[in-house]
Protein backbone atom coordinates (compact mmCIF):
# COMPACT_ATOMS: atom_id res chain seq x y z
CA UNK A 1 0.00 0.00 0.00
CA UNK A 2 1.41 3.34 -1.06
CA UNK A 3 0.01 6.53 0.42
CA UNK A 4 2.11 8.90 -1.73
CA UNK A 5 2.85 8.19 -5.40
CA UNK A 6 4.89 10.54 -7.58
CA UNK A 7 4.28 10.67 -11.34
CA UNK A 8 6.65 12.80 -13.41
CA UNK A 9 4.99 14.19 -16.55
CA UNK A 10 6.55 15.93 -19.52
CA UNK A 11 3.36 16.75 -21.39
CA UNK A 12 3.60 13.75 -23.71
CA UNK A 13 0.98 11.05 -24.15
CA UNK A 14 3.65 8.45 -23.42
CA UNK A 15 4.39 9.97 -19.99
CA UNK A 16 0.68 10.19 -19.21
CA UNK A 17 0.40 6.42 -19.71
CA UNK A 18 1.91 6.09 -16.21
CA UNK A 19 -1.20 7.72 -14.74
CA UNK A 20 -3.31 4.59 -15.19
CA UNK A 21 -0.94 2.49 -13.06
CA UNK A 22 -0.62 5.26 -10.48
CA UNK A 23 -4.41 5.62 -10.28
CA UNK A 24 -4.83 1.89 -9.73
CA UNK A 25 -2.23 1.84 -6.94
CA UNK A 26 -3.58 5.04 -5.36
CA UNK A 27 -7.11 3.62 -5.33
CA UNK A 28 -5.93 0.44 -3.61
CA UNK A 29 -3.95 2.36 -0.97
CA UNK A 30 -6.19 5.43 -0.77
CA UNK A 31 -3.09 7.38 -1.68
CA UNK A 32 -2.26 10.79 -3.06
CA UNK A 33 -0.70 11.27 -6.48
CA UNK A 34 1.93 13.97 -6.80
CA UNK A 35 2.30 15.25 -10.34
CA UNK A 36 5.72 16.67 -11.15
CA UNK A 37 6.87 18.50 -14.25
CA UNK A 38 10.48 19.52 -14.80
CA UNK A 39 10.65 23.01 -16.28
CA UNK A 40 13.28 23.59 -18.91
CA UNK A 41 15.80 26.19 -17.79
CA UNK A 42 17.44 28.66 -20.19
CA UNK A 43 20.84 26.98 -19.75
CA UNK A 44 19.22 23.63 -20.69
CA UNK A 45 18.43 25.24 -24.04
CA UNK A 46 21.97 26.55 -24.53
CA UNK A 47 21.32 30.14 -23.41
CA UNK A 48 24.15 31.79 -21.52
CA UNK A 49 24.75 35.18 -19.95
CA UNK A 50 26.20 36.17 -23.33
CA UNK A 51 22.93 35.13 -25.04
CA UNK A 52 20.26 35.52 -22.35
CA UNK A 53 16.67 34.46 -22.69
CA UNK A 54 14.11 37.07 -21.61
CA UNK A 55 12.80 36.31 -18.11
CA UNK A 56 9.23 36.68 -19.39
CA UNK A 57 9.74 33.62 -21.61
CA UNK A 58 10.95 31.58 -18.64
CA UNK A 59 8.03 32.76 -16.46
CA UNK A 60 5.54 32.01 -19.24
CA UNK A 61 6.83 28.46 -19.56
CA UNK A 62 6.59 27.99 -15.80
CA UNK A 63 2.95 29.10 -15.92
CA UNK A 64 2.28 26.69 -18.80
CA UNK A 65 3.85 23.82 -16.85
CA UNK A 66 1.71 24.64 -13.81
CA UNK A 67 -1.43 25.02 -15.91
CA UNK A 68 -0.84 21.64 -17.55
CA UNK A 69 -0.40 19.92 -14.17
CA UNK A 70 -3.47 21.69 -12.76
CA UNK A 71 -5.59 20.40 -15.65
CA UNK A 72 -4.34 16.85 -15.12
CA UNK A 73 -5.07 17.22 -11.38
CA UNK A 74 -8.61 18.39 -12.16
CA UNK A 75 -9.13 15.27 -14.24
CA UNK A 76 -7.81 13.11 -11.39
CA UNK A 77 -10.14 14.89 -8.93
CA UNK A 78 -13.10 14.14 -11.21
CA UNK A 79 -12.13 10.47 -10.89
CA UNK A 80 -11.98 10.78 -7.09
CA UNK A 81 -8.20 11.04 -6.59
CA UNK A 82 -6.30 13.40 -4.35
CA UNK A 83 -3.30 15.01 -6.01
CA UNK A 84 -0.69 17.73 -5.69
CA UNK A 85 1.21 19.52 -8.42
CA UNK A 86 4.84 20.57 -8.39
CA UNK A 87 6.85 22.36 -11.07
CA UNK A 88 10.57 21.85 -10.55
CA UNK A 89 13.29 23.97 -12.15
CA UNK A 90 15.18 21.90 -14.72
CA UNK A 91 18.64 20.56 -15.07
CA UNK A 92 19.23 16.83 -14.75
CA UNK A 93 15.64 15.51 -14.99
CA UNK A 94 16.32 12.24 -13.18
CA UNK A 95 17.96 14.01 -10.25
CA UNK A 96 15.15 16.57 -10.06
CA UNK A 97 12.56 13.77 -9.97
CA UNK A 98 14.48 11.97 -7.21
CA UNK A 99 14.84 15.21 -5.21
CA UNK A 100 11.12 15.98 -5.55
CA UNK A 101 10.29 12.46 -4.38
CA UNK A 102 12.57 12.75 -1.35
CA UNK A 103 11.17 16.18 -0.40
CA UNK A 104 7.58 15.03 -0.52
CA UNK A 105 8.03 11.71 1.27
CA UNK A 106 7.11 9.72 -1.83
CA UNK A 107 6.72 5.99 -1.29
CA UNK A 108 6.60 5.03 -4.98
CA UNK A 109 7.60 6.69 -8.25
CA UNK A 110 5.63 5.64 -11.34
CA UNK A 111 7.00 6.77 -14.68
CA UNK A 112 7.02 5.80 -18.30
CA UNK A 113 10.08 4.76 -20.21
CA UNK A 114 10.19 6.49 -23.56
CA UNK A 115 11.98 3.42 -24.92
CA UNK A 116 14.93 5.17 -26.53
CA UNK A 117 17.57 2.92 -27.94
CA UNK A 118 20.75 3.16 -29.95
CA UNK A 119 22.33 6.58 -30.39
CA UNK A 120 19.41 8.42 -28.78
CA UNK A 121 19.89 6.43 -25.58
CA UNK A 122 23.64 7.05 -25.60
CA UNK A 123 23.17 10.78 -26.20
CA UNK A 124 20.17 11.40 -23.94
CA UNK A 125 20.50 8.53 -21.46
CA UNK A 126 17.56 6.90 -19.81
CA UNK A 127 15.81 9.05 -17.23
CA UNK A 128 13.74 6.08 -16.07
CA UNK A 129 16.83 3.91 -15.65
CA UNK A 130 18.66 6.60 -13.67
CA UNK A 131 15.64 7.21 -11.43
CA UNK A 132 15.33 3.47 -10.79
CA UNK A 133 19.00 3.21 -9.84
CA UNK A 134 19.19 6.27 -7.59
CA UNK A 135 15.77 6.73 -5.99
CA UNK A 136 15.28 6.24 -2.26
CA UNK A 137 11.97 4.44 -2.84
CA UNK A 138 10.59 1.78 -5.20
CA UNK A 139 10.18 2.79 -8.84
CA UNK A 140 7.61 1.35 -11.23
CA UNK A 141 8.52 1.82 -14.89
CA UNK A 142 5.58 1.57 -17.27
CA UNK A 143 6.62 0.61 -20.79
CA UNK A 144 5.62 2.87 -23.63
CA UNK A 145 3.36 0.68 -25.72
CA UNK A 146 2.10 2.05 -29.00
CA UNK A 147 -1.39 0.77 -28.28
CA UNK A 148 -1.47 2.28 -24.80
CA UNK A 149 -0.14 5.62 -26.05
CA UNK A 150 -2.69 5.74 -28.86
CA UNK A 151 -5.45 4.79 -26.43
CA UNK A 152 -4.34 7.53 -23.99
CA UNK A 153 -4.24 10.04 -26.83
CA UNK A 154 -7.74 9.08 -27.98
CA UNK A 155 -9.12 9.39 -24.44
CA UNK A 156 -7.36 12.68 -23.79
CA UNK A 157 -8.60 14.30 -26.98
CA UNK A 158 -12.05 14.19 -25.42
CA UNK A 159 -10.95 15.81 -22.17
CA UNK A 160 -10.75 19.49 -21.40
CA UNK A 161 -7.43 19.30 -19.55
CA UNK A 162 -5.56 18.31 -22.70
CA UNK A 163 -4.08 20.66 -25.21
CA UNK A 164 -1.46 22.49 -23.18
CA UNK A 165 1.53 20.33 -23.99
Amino acid sequence: MFSKILVPLDGSFAAEAALESAKYLARVGLGEIELVRIQTLPQDLGYTSEYPIPSEVFEQEKLQCQSYLDKVAEHLAEDGFRSRCTVVAGGDCARRIIEAAARSGTELIVLTSHGRSGLARVMLGSIAEKVARLAHCPVMIVGRHTGAAAEAKERSENLTWRGLS
